[in-house]
Parts: C-alpha cells; sequence; structure tokens
C-alpha cells in the first residue's frame, strides 16, 4: 500500500513501503543487532512512518480493510437477504487500483533519482523484493501445504481450483501477472504483488518520459489509461481493465503507477487545492455510497484516483485531523493484511469454520467476523518478527557498495532517506 511533500523537498523522505529497512544510523550490522533482541523486544508500538505522509498512511489502511472485508464477505451464500447486505462492497476491488497509484507516487519520491545506474538499479530491485518475498513466500508455502493435504484426502478442499499445480512456477517467480497462469491460484491476491514488481522492474523506463519534461509523464499517462478504458471495445478483452487479474494484472497495474507518478510531479498543483482533507473523506464517502447504489464502476474507479490526489493534496497542507492521526499508524499493517487474509480465508473459514464445524448461518457470519478481527494481531506479529526481520537480512545481503551515501532516518527502523526532488 505514502510519503508527501512540499514544493520544496522536505528534510526526510522515506518510503512507507519498506519501513523495516537497514538505516545505517548504527554502526552495527542489522542482521547482528536483530540477532541479538528477543522477540518480545521486536514487539514495537505502530507508529506513524513520516509525519509528512498521515492522510496517505490513514487511507493504506482503509483501502486494505476495504480489500479484506471484500473477500472474507463472500461466504453468504445460505442467506440471501446477508448477501444483499453485503453487496453493497462489490466494488471494493478497486482499493487495488488506489495501492497502484499510492505505489507509483512513492517510489517516484523515493527513487525516482536513484535507478540512473546499474548498481543503483540493483539495490533498488534487492530492497522492492526484500519488501515483497518474504510474507510472499510464506503465504505460497501455507498454500502449498493446505493443497497437498487436500490431495492426501484430509479434508476436502472448498476451493480445488485454487490449488493449480501448473501455477505454482509463475506464483514462486511473481509472473502470475504476465499472463502465465489462467486462473488465481494459490495465494490469489498475489496477482497484484506479481504486477507491483513487474512495475518495479520496468520503472527506469516509466522515468523517461520524466526527462523530456513533466507534460510528457502527463500525456503518457492519459494515454495508458485510455488505451485501458478502450480496451473492451478495441481488443475485446471482456471485462474492464479495473476487474483484469490473473490475465491483464499487469497493464491494470502500469494505469495506475503512472498515475502515482504523474501526481508526484504535479504535487505543487495538488497543493493548491482548498480543503483537501475534507474533499478527501468525502470523495471517500461518495465511493462507498456509490458501491452501495451500485453506480457506474468506471466513474467509482475516478473517485478512487481522485482520493488518492485528495490525500496527497491533505498532506502537502502539513496538518492532519486527531483521527487521520490515529489512523496513521495502522498504515504499516497493510501489506499484512492484505497478504494474510486469504490464508485466513482458507483455513480459519474454509477448513475451520465450514469443513470442521460445519457452521451456517448467523453462527458462520459471526464465525467470519471473529476470524477477521483475528488478523489484526497475526498482520502486527507477523510484520515484527517475520517481516521486518527478513527484509533487514535480504536488504544486507549484497550491493551495500553500489549505494550513495544516505542522509539521516527518522529512525532505526526506517529506510534510508533520500531527498525528493523539489519542483
Amino acid at each position: 500500500m505514502n510519503p508527501t511533500f512540499g514544493l520544496a523537498a522536505p528534510r526526510h523522505v522515506h518510503d512507507p513501503i519498506d519501513a523495516a529497512q537497514p538505516s545505517g544510523v548504527s554502526k552495527a550490522s542489522p542482521r547482528r543487532a536483530g540477532a541479538a533482541r528477543g522477540w518480545r523486544d521486536r514487539l514495537e508500538p505502530l507508529r506513524a512512518e513520516s509525519q509528512e505522509m498521515l492522510h496517505l498512511d490513514a487511507l493504506r489502511l482503509i483501502a486494505s480493510a476495504g480489500i479484506v472485508i471484500f473477500h472474507m464477505g463472500l461466504p453468504v451464500w445460505d442467506s440471501p437477504a446477508w448477501a444483499r447486505v453485503w453487496s453493497w462492497r462489490v466494488d471494493f476491488n478497486l482499493f487495488v487500483d488506489l495501492f497502484f497509484v499510492i505505489s507509483g507516487y512513492v517510489i517516484t519520491a523515493v527513487y525516482g533519482a536513484r535507478v540512473e545506474g546499474k548498481g543503483q538499479y540493483a539495490a533498488f530491485l534487492q530492497r522492492r523484493l526484500a519488501r515483497l518475498l518474504p510474507l510472499h513466500l510464506v503465504t505460497l508455502a501455507a498454500f502449498v501445504l493446505i493443497g497437498l493435504g487436500g490431495m492426501a484426502g484430509l479434508y476436502m478442499l472448498n476451493d480445488a481450483g485454487r490449488y493449480n499445480w501448473s501455477c505454482l512456477p509463475t506464483n514462486l517467480l511473481l509472473t502470475q501477472s504476465l499472463g502465465g497462469c489462467p486462473t488465481l491460484a494459490f495465494n490469489f491476491v498475489s496477482w497484484s504483488i506479481s504486477a507491483e514488481f513487474w512495475m518495479y522492474v520496468i520503472f527506469p523506463l516509466l522515468l523517461l518520459p520524466r526527462r523530456a519534461g513533466r507534460i510528457w509523464l502527463a500525456v503518457m499517462t492519459v494515454a495508458v489509461l485510455a488505451g485501458l478504458l478502450a480496451a473492451p471495445r478495441l481488443w475485446h478483452t471482456g471485462a474492464a481493465f479495473y476487474d483484469w487479474t490473473a490475465a491483464g494484472g499487469v497493464a491494470r497495474a502500469l494505469g495506475g503507477f503512472l498515475l502515482g507518478m504523474t501526481f508526484f510531479q504535479y504535487r505543487g498543483v495538488l497543493a493548491r487545492l482548498p480543503a483537501p482533507d475534507m474533499i478527501m473523506w468525502a470523495l471517500l464517502s461518495a465511493f462507498l455510497v456509490g458501491g452501495a447504489m451500485h453506480a457506474n464502476k468506471t466513474v467509482l474507479l475516478g473517485v478512487i484516483y481522485a482520493t488518492a490526489a485528495a490525500a496527497i493534496a491533505a498532506d502537502q497542507k502539513g496538518r492532519a485531523s486527531r483521527l487521520v492521526r490515529r489512523l496513521a499508524p495502522g498504515g504499516q499493517l497493510t501489506y499484512s493484511l492484505y497478504m494474510l487474509h486469504p490464508l485466513m480465508g482458507a483455513v480459519g473459514v474454509g477448513l475451520i469454520g465450514i469443513d470442521l464445524f460445519d457452521l451456517r448461518g448467523a453462527a458462520m457470519r459471526w464465525w467470519i467476523l471473529g476470524c477477521t478481527a483475528l488478523l489484526v494481531p497475526i498482520a502486527y506479529l507477523s510484520l515484527m518478527l517475520l517481516e521486518r526481520p527478513a527484509r533487514r537480512w535480504m536488504s544486507d545481503l549484497t550491493w551495500r557498495s553500489s549505494e550513495p551515501a544516505e542522509p539521516a532516518v527518522i529512525s532505526s527502523l526506517d529506510p534510508p532517506a533520500p531527498r525528493a526532488p523539489s519542483l
């Protein structure tokens, strides 16, 4: 799932989706320092990752909650009335497109001037993989074990099609969004992680138009989004691009990622928006109401894009409400919640709730609610005990000598903090 900046570059800029990279503040190796700490010492309070991105952090938490609700509310087939109640969240998959926009903004802010050479590019990909791979591989391994247990007859798989073994290599190599797998297999949300990774791979190419002037980046963004919107008619793709996942997911990510890059280039213009915090909440409310009324999904996508722009503008103002400040620290759990909730659905809801206890009706709905609530502490433990140590270890493996000297950072848990280019 994001820093924002004023007209001039801030003193410290960091990537919130890299929040456990080695900082260089301490002379000790991050691996040695991490090994010396007990597991209880790692359980630190969640803190906002930057005072310059509070609105975007809050949006990340809200978006991840929306995705969890979108998927965890699916097993309600036994109650038509309950299914109608839950129909208001049918468009919550558009929160994934919000993540792509935020990612494009963040990556441009933090790395836009730091992928100019082979060494810097290699270090960039290393850090991005250190962010994505640990939890991806753990959840993939868990789904593989579940699939093997089903094959052995230990239980009945509620969604046997998810365990498409021919798709295991593509999931392992993060190529499933390129069309190498015809279905959403294993941890089905990882298609977006694959799409995100390929945005990192081509990131230097996406920066080329910016060198000729920011207007050319905006032109390319508009052209790509227009092409994506026209795809069903021009290329007979069937589904609109904002519903592409296993087939075409990387193209879907490209549109949002480019838009985020463009927002960064025009952040000074966005800063002129009056009362952007109120506009952000109004747009988010409009999205929820529009979804409940089954409004045109393309219009709702535009609302999501505008919500991201308003959040960027709000952070440019440098002021945040008490609600935003309370929500922002939870933005650190975005990736954990996103990657772990399909596993909770498969184990907590599927294997335990359905297969073991045969829950139905109100009992099942309460069970789903409990499983959803349990995701929060599980995501926190995953972040502190698995993801952060793994990121430090992977980021410390190599390519250290190829990076330039790094300025001060906000805390020892933050990544290196390059200065963002000013307008």
